[in-house]
């Protein structure tokens, strides 16, 4: 409601609104006032036009009667004597017509009426006999009739004088409501011409406001983003222009004037190794509408640094593309600190999984050990036999420390697709040892045909070894690890299930929190670790577990070679 009203008073102010009101309002009164004036003024002049036309036929009418009916009254003539019967009918038609058209309730009923009688009175009294049966009355005389109808005339022209008063009265009332009319639109302009310098003034002062508003805004923005190492952009389409903020300039290495705004200004920082990546970038952002992704530059200084990448488009009111707005974030140090929690957690677990892998170790070197021992007091045809044993017990060793040195050594980190079966295999072959040695059985169901994932399989598999490492770590007595593998979904899903001591739901939200673990002397940035790798590869990971009887974790990796929306290749 607020923004509403502010948007009102922003875009109509107070004063200006105020006196639009009271315009409109004017403006409606007047021209409702004047249209019914017109309106009332047309039926009375039209009535009044109705009443003169009556009173002239109804005159005329009577006029011709009194001439044919002193001819008549002369000589007898049968040709009067039909003018006279016509004009008579003439004149009961106009005194008809002069009654419809005088309203009982107007000024100019009871001259009209008189009229009306004085005439039909004369007829009655001097040509109604001779009308009717061609004779005239016995008392007929001229000089009494051509007064009655001298009278008759005088009524009519009373008629006429009141109806010619009525109209020169309308007319000046109608004059004087023009006046007002002019008068009152003269005072609504100036109330109006008041309102709106009133509102001019405002708006000058609002502006001023909003100015001063929005450059401490425009400051504020600057400092958040200088303060979040976030810097924003906008590529206007139409124009092929860039305009980055001071942070996005400060990122790149640049100042203001060294940055043109093109294509070229921003590509030519773009490291070379990454400008497929960018063209990748680029296509899904026309695809849908949006994109992000991580790549790397090169300042004017030659420095290398990883930034985060993720833009938008935004449409015009027509509904096509108008610009692209986006957001660069530099995130070398966090990568470099991810890299090294990530190694951290590797060495940790290295460690971890030593002391089990040694012990597998000595029983080999025991055998290796005490067959040479033997050796010097056997017979040579024994030999054979002893060398075959030793060669096992060497190939067994060899193989654990195979497995030992692919978890420890760095890895290329080049994503390519990935068979997950067989990196559950080598997770498995790598915590053998430790499974034995606490034990526990491990039971595998994996599904023979499962789509490539497109990842890094060390950082797969070091998510796995976390994973089942802490399935066994649940199980200090032994029990059993049943392992599955299959995809359904458009993913390849990875479950881990031990028989534990569980845990409540609470302690299952908080898990991958850093410096959270469910062991006692654990440091929690083996999930962290799991977590991370797995959001690396656009996964999933889910917890299902149950006090006192186990823990589910199940992993799923989206299937198909490099699907849309992947992640590119980090740094190398």
């Amino acid at each position: 409601m607020r923004l509403k009203q502010r948007l009102t008073n922003r875009i109509l102010p107070r004063p200006l609104m105020a006196a639009g009101v009271v315009f409109a309002v004017f403006t409606v009164s007047v021209t409702t006032a004047l249209a019914v004036s017109i309106r009332y003024n047309y039926q009375h002049i039209t009535q009044t036009l109705r009443v003169l036309s009556s009173v002239d036929q109804m005159q005329s009418s009577l006029g011709q009667e009194n001439s044919a009916l002193r001819v008549f009254a002369w000589n007898r003539d049968p040709a009067s004597l039909q003018t006279l019967r016509a004009a008579h009918a003439v004149f009961s038609d106009a005194a008809q017509a002069l009654m419809q058209a005088v309203p009982a309730d107007s000024p100019l009923s009871t001259a009209a009426q008189r009229a009306i009688a004085a005439g039909t009175g004369w007829h009655e009294r001097f040509a109604a006999e001779a009308a009717n049966h061609g004779t005239l009355p016995r008392d007929f005389n001229p000089l009494a009739s051509e007064g009655a109808f001298s009278e008759f005339r005088k009524l009519c022209q009373t008629v006429r004088t009141e109806a010619e008063a009525r109209v020169q009265e309308e007319q000046a009332v109608w004059w004087r409501r023009v006046w007002w009319t002019f008068a009152g639109f003269a005072a609504a302009i100036s109330l109006l011409g008041a309102g709106l310098a009133l509102s001019v003034a405002r708006e000058i002062r609002a502006r001023r406001r909003t100015e001063q508003v929005l450059r401490q805004t425009y400051r504020n923005l600057e400092l958040a983003q200088r303060v979040a190492g976030i810097g924003s952009w906008t590529w206007d389409i139409r124009s092929n222009r860039h305009t980055w903020s001071n942070e996005t300039l400060r990122i790149y290495g640049l100042s203001e004037q060294q940055f043109t705004g093109t294509d070229d200004a921003f590509l030519g920082l773009v490291h070379p190794d990454d400008q497929g990546r960018i063209r990748e970038m680029l296509q899904r952002l026309r695809q849908h509408g949006r994109g992000e992704g991580e790549f790397r530059i090169v300042r004017p200084d030659g420095v290398e640094r990883m930034v985060w990448w993720r833009a938008e488009v935004a449409t015009d009111a027509a509904g096509l593309p108008a610009c692209v707005v986006g957001t660069v974030q530099d995130i070398t140090d966090r990568k470099r600190t991810e890299e090294l929690l990530v190694k951290s957690e590797k060495l940790a677990t290295v460690g971890e999984l030593a002391v089990s892998i040694a012990h597998e170790i000595r029983n080999p070197l025991t055998t290796l050990k005490g067959f040479l021992q033997l050796l010097p007091g056997t017979p040579v045809e024994a030999h054979g036999q002893y060398v075959t044993i030793m060669l096992d017990e060497l190939t067994r060793i060899e193989i654990i420390l195979h497995e030992l040195l692919l978890l420890a050594r760095p890895q290329k980190t080049e994503y390519a697709p990935v068979d997950v079966a067989g990196v559950v295999r080598q997770a498995i072959a790598l915590l053998e040892p430790q499974a034995v040695h606490q034990g526990v059985r491990v039971m595998t169901h994996l599904s023979p045909a499962t789509p490539p994932v497109w990842g890094l399989p060390y950082r797969m598999e070091q998510a796995l070894v976390n994973v089942f490492k802490n399935g066994i770590e649940a199980m200090p007595d032994g029990g059993r690890l049943a392992i599955r593998l299959w995809a359904s979904g458009g993913h390849v899903w990875v479950s881990c299930t031990d028989e534990g001591v569980g845990m409540p739901k609470e302690r299952i939200s908080k898990l991958g929190e850093p410096v959270y673990s469910t062991k006692e002397k654990g440091t929690g940035l083996g999930l962290v670790v799991t977590y991370k790798i797995v959001e690396m590869h656009r996964g999933r990971i889910h917890v299902d577990s149950t006090p006192g009887r186990g823990t589910t974790v199940t992993i799923g990796f989206p299937a198909g070679p490099r699907p849309d929306g992947q992640p590119a290749p980090p740094s190398r």
